[in-house]
């Protein structure tokens, strides 16, 4: 008995040969694992790239940018560049920085009376590049051009993608603030689109420094009802690796119930019960196994897509926990059964 129990090689052995031989009764069972982790894989790369949409979408709308400016608008503040400018380092926040109107002035290339403003590099990245930016709104997208600014100087210019609302640059023509320009009315703010819009205006005005009579406050032309991001964590379907492992361990018990004469055999072959139900394990962790394999090799596949392969993999492991369990309960009275009552009722 005791050389029965513990020759493990040989039901790593025999259990591989249950499971992976097309031809035993378990193998539909290896198929049904392999599509339910990549099923996983697949449907969380569609929920993912639907959320990453929305937030795009909704952020194009305004949503978690802010324009922290004076709360009077007829008595202006003096927001400090540099406090501004370092709230671009700040976690979850994308890109901070100030804009500055200059005056109206006629571009021989784009048109009349156009919104000339000084921006921060902080706010657009592009200026460390390019001495000017125009806005979409003034011309189609295209490599970069050289523009005559009205002062004479031909920069070298680039055309912005669209803006989201809030930042408010898409008829404008940008240029880099000057050194000794060290302070602003108005201070952008554009936060990572995961981020929470309650506590993102509160966090930057708590670090801008400000000089004027009039409290600083936090404007964004998007009023959320509802935070999708806390409705995503919050889906039904986070239960789902849960969900497809039960599933996927009760239709594994249902085939070995079907294995009935199976067992027997190894039990009127002189198998002990511990050892059969040691084998009926080891199978059983082998799908699983196939499960959450099926489940990495399908994030790899879909790397490309904006999901997040740890969350991923673990709903594998998950679920592969999950089958293993459901199965062993709805089996586990097999391996301590009578052989001639495992005979009578295949």
């Amino acid at each position: 008995m005791q050389r029965d129990r513990w020759r493990l090689a040989p039901f790593l052995h025999e259990a591989a040969r249950n499971v992976f031989d097309f031809r035993a009764k378990l193998f539909p069972a290896v198929l049904l694992a392999v599509l339910a982790g990549s099923g996983l894989a697949a449907i969380s790369a569609i929920e993912s790239t639907g959320i990453e949409n929305q937030l795009k979408d909704l952020q194009q709308q305004g949503r978690l940018v802010y324009t922290l400016t004076s709360q009077d608008p007829s008595k202006p503040v003096e927001i400090d560049r540099a406090s501004c400018e370092a709230l671009a380092d700040q976690p979850g926040v994308d890109r901070a920085g100030l804009v500055k109107g200059i005056g109206f002035y006629d571009v021989p290339q784009i048109g009349t009376g156009m919104i000339i403003s000084a921006a921060s590099s902080s706010l657009f990245p592009e200026l460390t590049t390019h001495g000017a930016l125009v806005g979409s709104a003034l011309r189609e997208s295209g490599p970069a051009f050289n523009l005559k600014l009205p002062d004479g100087y031909v920069a070298q210019a680039m055309v912005l993608p669209a803006q989201p609302s809030g930042i408010d640059t898409n008829s404008m023509v940008l240029v880099p603030l000057r050194a000794d320009q060290q302070t602003g009315d108005s201070c952008r703010v554009v936060f990572e689109r995961h981020g929470n819009p309650k506590e993102a205006g509160d966090r930057a005005l708590a670090s801008l420094q400000a000089h004027g009579s009039e409290p600083l406050v936090a404007n964004t032309p998007h009023q959320e009802n509802i935070d999708p991001v806390a409705a995503y964590l919050k889906r039904a379907s986070r239960f789902l690796p849960l969900l497809i492992g039960i599933l996927g361990g009760f239709a594994a018990a249902v085939i070995n119930r079907v294995r009935l004469s199976e067992f027997a055999a190894y039990r009127l072959s002189g198998t002990s019960g511990r050892s059969l139900a040691l084998l009926m394990w080891t199978e059983q962790a082998l799908l699983a196994g196939t499960l959450a394999s099926a489940t990495a090799v399908a994030t790899l596949v879909l790397r490309n897509y904006p999901i997040s392969p740890d969350t991923v993999i673990y709903g594998g492991l998950t679920a592969g926990l999950a089958w293993i369990a459901t199965a062993t309960l709805f089996t586990i009275d097999i391996a301590w059964r009578r052989p001639t009552d495992l005979a009578k009722d295949r």
